[in-house]
């Protein structure tokens, strides 16, 4: 309960009782927000007189250019008693921020009303942003000692300090200025020439002054050129301003002097009076559209005026505060409560009312107003700071307002509200609460029924009030706390006269939240003292669940029972409900009922007799419904002893039961607290049938853990869940879904009576991935096992095994199983595990439609399994049944999942053994259906299908023995191929990527230019979409060496490109493709692809010209090709595509005779006498 119930300590412990004296301090701050916003607001204009010259220096003050008094304060002493918001002040702190701050609490903040710090009062006078600083702009001439084209001079004096900015040095001072030639002379030469110059001198200082006399006095405190906080000129303004304090009249007014705004920045400035707290302010609102004689009443603390270089104040422009004639009192408490009386409190304003005071009060919350009429049913007068109120009704509310009377008609506003609540008369036993009738509580509202009360003692740390915490709904009653390590927070009783006349008893529910916290049981005398709070007994330890406990109350003298939270540790809670304060009956009811023995028709009931055993035995009571007998209900059975057997009840059945005393023929005790138990299901005979039309059935059970071996584990989380079958809609089906390790799920039946023998057991599965209907394969150590219990599921033997070798496909599968004669305690369970193996697989097993019935007179095999799968075949095999068919068997193959009809013409008829092979098309799945012959003219159903599919045989270049040549084109379409690695396995090794496998092998011939680029591409419809090529030299016999290796490189989607240069001419490479096995980018399987090998040397309508412009003619040519010029030609040789010398003239002459070569291209290269090659491609007719 810790993160529903842990909170920050609340304000006030004295709020949080409703049915006893509860005294509304909140009314008594309330009242200094009224009397701030009584303050009478009046705006006008006048005349600014300043005290420049009268005035005295507030020392620090005064700003430079280097302190520039952004940011501070200075205390200022007032020579009068001033009153603000009803407290007498001799002095105030003063900010550069246009702040006024009363008491000992100081700001120097910008926004002194809306601020959150907690001081005694405030006045925004122009509070904002500002300090002592005013900048102009210049410009600055290196060497020279005068600054001119000055923009303006406010506030400027001869000796001020310059900034040390633009040329100006360090130190430098003003020595003359001339504001009619806009020049300032400084007392040094400029370092730097600049044509903007920023010049910022201190202009800032507060002055306070006294006027007038005694008692009429007036303390000013006057700001002169703090300005807005501005770095350039474009934003400096020049303000004068003053604050005015009135003695004995206390009226508070502010004046505006000549103010040089030439900025266009909008600034807003907060205007107004604060009390202690931001809650209380009584302010001015001014839009960019509105001036600052016409603004209006602040309805946030953070309203504010704006100002520029259009809307600012006139000079003279005046505000003032006056504080009202007649003060409101305040502090208002309430004392002396009683049933019916009650005294109301308050304080003295500063200025005592002339006429007392009038109280009002109502049990309504409705604030009273001028001109509501006070007579002697709701209101009472007082010449003192107290007055009592009588004729109150007992327990109730009431709400109080307090107001001063002066002369006249003159009287002051209302106090904020406060309110009490009497004491209720007292009651008497027996008495009953359920709180179900009280508002919900919380841990700021702190709250009981009537007449109850939460108390705690000083420094407790928790709370209570009523919560939905419950044994009877809705409500209940709850304590908590944060951190007591004693007892301390209790819920206390209206006052009851007979409480402790010995012979009262309190039964109650309580619980807690977590186990072993513990509570108390005892009284107090005074209701408003924790401390008077004897206990009853010793501690109750209590339980998560709401269990009744009886206390019985001994003699005394005290009228309060409480219930108190024990403490004991942090974070903890306890919970009552259903407190029932009664005589001690004569006849006590038995406790603690237990059921045993619970079969599908009765039950075995034992109970505790009380400590007085009754003469004449027990009666009980049982029902279906959970309602408890009266004193006339009439009993279901009688016992003599402290236990009964109850029988024929009805099967899977819940019962609840109450047992009574019988004392005498004429005194029974109450009734027992309530006892529930639900008889065992009855054991069915088929047929039956679960369609798990609702989870998981009648009588079907979910267990975690275990395995078949050890039995259903204790696990709570239940893997099996309702779903649609194979995942259509979600409902109507049994699944468990299998994706990580460590899950075991149980699917556990009810019993079965089996011992009659020829019964059958069958239902309909399948697999489909998590979230779709797609096939998926089981995991490597998944399993899906199909268990039976001949004892009630103490012992468990598997009868069918799904795993990763036959997972079932994504189909309506039948399974079958013949039940030879057996037991009357027969339990079935479908049992599935992911092991301890995280494979990537992720799926749902699906169980439907579970039927035991009598075994049809020709049963058909179950367990169909295939094995021994090769390209060309595979072995199906199955178990026949109990009673093996007189003809053997019919073996039906198709290629799709579509059920033979009984009229469908067996593949492989009249089968004598349980095996039989199947032969195919390599990469064909096969669906195969068997049924038994039991006569010529009897058949069973087909059972099935398994299904497999036969495996494609290996490529011939699956090795790199069987590596296939490829033939280099200019292009990657001239000689390109489209082959496959379907079938293909995984050898060798790639550099450029990990996730690969079922790679094929080619060769290429590095043509004569030494560069060869070979690349992959798609083919349109097959499933391989990502290869990986890499590029070997060496043999595949001795050691291959990777020269290169590519991923996705081609411009062809995901394929491969490699481009080599620098090869040796003629030199066989290795090249291997191999499909990319990740799932980056989307899953790929094996298939056709396109496959190139090309260098653009190569290109038919290319003729490389040897060095001095030799040509070779014709080209293409047929037996003779023509070369221009042998002069400076040392040999010629001739090598074909592959790189092989065919042809060598080591005396060349102009014409080769080459009628012997085959048809194709040759390169013809000539060796020339400077040691250099050129070399000729020419095209054999």
């Amino acid at each position: 309960m810790k993160n529903l119930y842990k909170k920050s300590r609340h304000l006030c412990h004295g709020l949080k009782s409703l049915g006893f004296a509860t005294l509304a301090m909140f009314g008594a701050l309330q009242s200094v927000k009224a009397q701030v916003g009584l303050y009478n607001f009046s705006q006008g204009s006048g005349s600014f007189n300043s005290i420049v010259s009268s005035g005295t220096l507030l020392a620090g003050s005064a700003a430079t250019t280097g302190t520039t008094n952004d940011t501070a304060g200075w205390a200022a002493t007032i020579p009068f008693n001033f009153n603000f918001n009803n407290i007498n002040y001799t002095s105030v702190f003063v900010n550069s921020n246009g702040g006024v701050i009363f008491g000992t609490t100081t700001s120097t903040s910008s926004s002194v009303i809306s601020s959150s710090t907690a001081y005694s009062g405030a006045i925004g006078v122009m509070n904002r942003d500002l300090w002592g600083a005013f900048v102009t702009s210049g410009v600055t001439t290196s060497g020279s000692n005068i600054i001119t084209n000055v923009a303006s001079f406010k506030g400027i004096e001869i000796g001020k300090s310059l900034n040390n900015v633009n040329g100006i040095p360090a130190n430098t001072t003003i020595t003359a200025f001339d504001e009619n030639a806009g020049t300032i002379t400084m007392s040094a030469a400029a370092t730097a020439s600049s044509a903007t110059a920023v010049i910022r001198y201190g202009t800032g200082k507060i002055l306070t002054a006294t006027e007038g006399n005694a008692p009429n006095r007036e303390f000013v405190i006057e700001w002169i050129g703090y300005n807005d906080y501005a770095t350039t000129a474009a934003g400096s303004n020049y303000l004068n301003f003053q604050l005015r304090l009135a003695e004995s009249t206390n009226v508070v007014s502010i004046v505006y002097g000549p103010n040089f705004n030439i900025s266009t920045t909008a600034r807003t400035n907060e205007i107004g009076l604060r009390g202690a707290s931001n809650s209380d302010f009584n302010n001015r609102s001014a839009s960019a559209t509105a001036t600052w004689g016409t603004t209006t009443a602040g309805t946030t603390n953070s309203a504010s005026v704006h100002r520029d270089n259009l809307i600012f104040p006139v000079s003279g422009q005046t505000f003032t505060w006056t504080p009202p004639t007649c003060i409101v009192p305040s502090g208002v408490t309430v004392s002396n409560l009683t049933t019916a009386t009650a005294t109301v409190n308050w304080t003295t304003p500063f200025s005592a009312p002339s006429n007392g005071y009038e109280v009002y009060y109502s049990t309504s919350n409705t604030a009273p107003t001028s001109s509501t009429v006070l007579n002697i049913t709701n209101s009472v007068t007082s010449t003192t700071t107290s007055a009592p109120l009588s004729g109150l009704s007992s327990g109730t509310t009431y709400y109080v307002w307090v107001r001063s009377v002066c002369v006249g008609t003159d009287r002051s506003a209302w106090t904020a509200v406060s309110s009490f609540t009497t004491i209720c008369t007292s009651i008497n036993a027996p008495y009953f609460e359920n709180f179900d009738t009280t508002a919900v509580g919380s841990s700021t509202n702190t709250n009981a029924p009537n007449c109850w009360k939460y108390l705690e003692p000083s420094g407790w740390a928790g709370y209570g009030h009523v919560n939905t915490y419950n044994t009877s709904a809705p409500n209940g009653y709850y304590i908590y706390t944060d951190a007591a390590t004693t007892g301390g927070g209790m819920l206390v009783s209206p006052p009851t006269a007979n409480l402790m006349n010995g012979n009262n008893r309190v039964r109650f529910f309580a619980n807690a939240g977590g186990s072993g916290y513990t509570m108390e049981v005892g009284t107090l005398s005074d209701p408003m003292d924790a401390s008077t709070f004897v206990a009853i007994g010793n501690p109750i330890s209590l339980t998560t669940t709401f269990t009744q406990y009886t206390v019985n109350i001994p003699s005394g003298t005290n009228q309060f029972l409480a219930f108190r939270h024990s403490g004991g540790g942090v974070y903890r809670s306890v919970r009552f409900d259903d407190i029932n304060v009664e005589l001690v009956p004569s006849c006590i009811e038995p406790t603690s009922i237990v059921t045993s023995n619970v079969t599908s028709s009765g039950a075995t009931v034992s109970w505790t007799a009380p400590a007085t055993v009754p003469t004449n035995g027990y009666e009980y009571y049982y029902a279906t419904t959970n309602t408890a007998p009266t004193t006339t209900t009439a009993a279901s059975g009688t016992s003599s002893g402290v236990s009964t057997s109850v029988s024929g009840l009805a099967a899977n059945t819940t019962y609840y039961i109450w047992i009574r005393s019988v004392c005498t023929t004429s005194t029974k005790s109450a009734w027992s607290l309530m006892s529930t138990f639900t008889t065992a299901c009855n054991v069915y005979v088929p047929s039956y049938t679960n369609d798990f039309s609702t989870f998981p059935g009648t009588c079907w059970t979910l267990a975690n853990g275990g395995t078949p071996s050890t039995g259903s584990g204790t696990g709570t989380t239940n893997y099996w869940v309702e779903d649609g079958f194979l995942n259509n809609t979600t409902v109507g089906a049994a699944r468990i879904n299998l994706f990580s390790s460590g899950r075991a799920g149980w699917l556990i039946s009810p019993v079965f009576n089996l011992a009659a023998g020829g019964y059958q057991v069958k239902f309909n599965y399948g697999i489909t991935t998590y979230s779709g209907t797609a096939v998926s394969a089981m995991g490597s150590d998944d399993v899906v096992n199909v268990l039976m219990s001949t004892d009630n599921g103490a012992t468990w033997a598997i009868i069918q095994t799904w795993n990763a070798a036959n997972a079932p496909n994504n189909t309506n599968n039948t399974f079958t199983y013949p039940v030879a004669s057996t037991s009357n305690q027969v339990k079935f369970a479908i049992y599935g595990s992911d092991g301890t193996t995280d494979d990537s697989q992720d799926y749902n097993f699906y169980i439907d439609n579970f039927t035991v019935e009598t075994a049809p007179a020709c049963a058909g095999p179950t367990a169909l399994a295939s094995s021994a799968l090769t390209a060309t075949g595979a072995t199906v095999s199955w178990m026949a049944p109990a009673n093996a068919p007189a003809n053997g068997y019919d073996v039906y193959v198709g290629t799709t999942s579509t059920a033979p009809t009984a009229s469908s013409t067996p593949t492989y008829p009249g089968v004598t053994a349980t095996t039989q092979a199947i032969t195919g098309t390599s990469g064909t799945t096969y669906y195969v259906w068997v049924r038994s012959k039991c006569s010529a003219s009897e058949d069973s159903i087909w059972a099935g299908p398994v299904s497999f599919t036969l495996l494609i045989p290996a490529p011939v270049n699956d090795v790199c023995s069987g590596a296939i040549a490829l033939t280099p084109g200019a292009t990657f379409a001239q000689n390109a191929i489209t082959t496959t690695n379907v079938g293909a396995t995984t050898d060798g090794t790639t550099s450029c990527q990990t996730s690969r496998g079922d790679n094929v092998w080619y060769t290429v011939v590095v043509p004569a230019s030494g560069s060869i680029t070979i690349e992959t591409q798609s083919v349109a419809g097959s499933g391989l979409l990502d290869t990986v090529l890499s590029v070997y030299s060496g043999t595949c016999s001795g050691t291959l060496t990777s020269i290169a290796c590519d991923d996705d490189s081609s411009a062809d989607g995901s394929f491969s490109l490699v481009s080599l240069t620098g090869q040796t001419p003629g030199a066989t490479l290795y090249v291997s493709v191999w499909r990319y096995t990740g799932t980056i980018g989307g899953t790929s399987s094996n298939g056709q692809f396109k496959l190139s090998a090309y260098d653009a040397t190569l290109s038919t309508s290319e003729t490389v010209k040897a060095k001095n412009d030799i040509k070779a003619y014709p080209n293409p040519f047929a037996d003779v090709l023509n070369i221009s010029d042998v002069s400076n030609v040392k040999s010629i040789s001739v090598v074909d595509i592959s790189g092989k010398l065919v042809k060598t003239f080591d005396k060349p002459e102009s014409t080769l005779h080459l009628r012997e070569l085959n048809s194709g291209m040759y390169l013809v290269i000539l060796n020339m006498k400077d040691g250099s090659k050129q070399t000729i491609k020419a095209i054999k007719k």
